[in-house]
């Protein structure tokens, strides 16, 4: 029975319905040396969420007047968040939180509802532990790979942007910053058509850079 159950998991695993966030724990260990030296630290600004967060390399050094934490973790869904949300952003104590995530669940089939079902649960959690720090939102981005899901994308946003501002958080829009003729435009991706290249994080500093301050 034991392995039937493995077995099931595995299965829907693979098929996106379920994750094994402990597949995972690599970025984390990784991501809990890098900041060893700011827990503690005063004044911090974290950026979570899945890969496009992550490969934002330069985030933490690009602006000087403040401290910012690139704790992405590539790969993850809002679920993943729910279980490291204490190490990956709770730890540092931060003064505001950029949250990315939403852009894997829709790819792999959750529906727009049950992805910010699991966003409301982490900002309550967030809010129990933090409760004087500053929660954003960004919105999923558009991607060339991933547009036969647009509709899906599009309800998610709206439906986080509702829940973002009537709840008091910031909510940061990417994804019409990154279309052209309501398409994406193809030169700010890398070659996967998932991922972006510098022009693609030029767009994101633009809309995102002015939440970067406390």
């Amino acid at each position: 029975m034991c392995k039937i159950l493995i077995y099931i998991v595995s299965f829907f695993s693979f098929l996106g319905w379920a994750q094994d966030a402990k597949r995972l724990q690599h970025e984390i260990d990784e991501i809990n040396t890098r900041y060893e030296a700011q827990v503690g630290q005063e004044d911090l600004i974290v950026i979570v969420g899945s890969s496009s967060v992550r490969m934002w390399h330069s985030v933490d050094s690009e602006y000087p007047d403040v401290t910012i934490l690139n704790t992405g973790f590539g790969g993850s869904h809002m679920s993943d968040l729910l279980v490291y949300y204490k190490d990956l952003i709770v730890k540092y104590n931060p003064k505001k939180v950029l949250i990315y995530e939403g852009d894997n669940d829709i790819i792999h089939n959750k529906s727009a509802k049950k992805v910010l079902r699991q966003a409301k649960r982490l900002t309550r959690k967030l809010r129990r532990k933090l409760p004087n720090a500053q929660l954003a939102f960004i919105s999923a981005k558009p991607s060339i790979t991933r547009w036969n899901k647009k509709d899906e994308y599009e309800s998610y946003n709206q439906q986080l942007k509702v829940f973002a501002l009537k709840k008091g958080y910031d909510f940061i829009d990417v994804w019409s910053a990154m279309l052209v003729n309501d398409e994406p435009k193809k030169e700010l991706f890398l070659e996967d058509g998932v991922h972006m290249n510098e022009e693609g994080y030029n767009v994101w500093r633009a809309v995102i850079g002015p939440s970067f301050k406390l």
